[in-house]
């Protein structure tokens, strides 16, 4: 779908059904871009090429071409029979709305295969496992004097992290390098062999602290802004079993 002539156009049944997926109708905080996603058409190729489409609801000019990606919003991943096809959705700029459809793995049959599994960050909430793997997430509950309730999740596993945020169910994907750079600047960590290697992040996980995670992501949220702080962060006692309780307790089963 690259020729001028193609757009505008609407979604197909396939497309929209799998973004309308990753936002979920029961979470406010995807509402914005989920009513876009109902109303809007495809009005052109996305910056990231093939795979990237580009929603909005007129004409587009093309001018978004050689502008910044916007971050990511939702992102799921399709298993099917042939392969992984990987979902994306990015925030709003303006009045268009970025989104990928792109196969990981199996190429264009793995588009067309019988799907197996699914799976996707914007459902997830404090509690459950991480979507990707189904093992437990370390969570860090987090929030603000003004009553802003946040919890920061990360997998050693799959090596991710993402941060729900109560009022609007949202899950931010947080990347991995910039919120480590920060955790090693709150620890005053300058080994490049220590400071350079995100890796550590999960595999060092338990020596790190709440209150480190939790400095780490006030200083890169100054830097990156995911969410709009009305205070500054406090740790909230957890009202669940620990990270480590529930991480023995997954083995005990296994």
């Amino acid at each position: 779908m690259n020729g001028n002539g193609e757009y505008p156009r609407e979604l197909k049944p396939r497309e929209r059904e799998l973004l309308l997926w990753l936002l979920p109708e029961d979470r406010p905080g995807y509402r914005k871009h989920r009513e876009c996603v109902e109303a809007w058409k495809v009005t052109g190729v996305g910056v990231r090429g093939e795979g990237s489409h580009v929603m909005s609801p007129a004409a587009s000019s093309g001018k978004w071409q050689n502008e910044p990606v916007s971050p990511v919003i939702a992102h799921g991943v399709v298993e099917t029979t042939s392969g992984v096809i990987a979902v994306t959705v990015r925030e709003m700029v303006e009045n268009r709305i970025e989104y990928e459809i792109v196969p990981l793995s199996g190429g264009e049959e793995a588009l067309r295969s019988e799907e197996v599994r699914r799976w996707t960050y914007s459902t997830w909430s404090p509690g459950a496992p991480c979507p990707a793997c189904e093992q437990p997430a370390r969570e860090i509950p987090l929030g603000t004097s003004g009553r802003k309730a946040l919890r920061l999740a990360l997998c050693p596993r799959d090596e991710r992290l993402w941060l729900f945020e109560g009022d609007t169910g949202i899950n931010h994907i947080l990347p991995v390098t910039s919120f480590y750079n920060e955790l090693m600047l709150h620890k005053g960590i300058r080994d490049p062999q220590v400071a350079l290697d995100t890796h550590r992040l999960f595999s060092d996980l338990a020596s790190f602290s709440n209150d480190d995670m939790a400095s780490a992501f006030q200083m890169y949220n100054q830097l990156h802004r995911k969410v709009d702080l009305d205070r500054p962060l406090v740790l909230e006692p957890a009202r669940q079993a620990t990270w480590w309780r529930k991480v023995q307790g997954a083995l005990k089963r296994r």
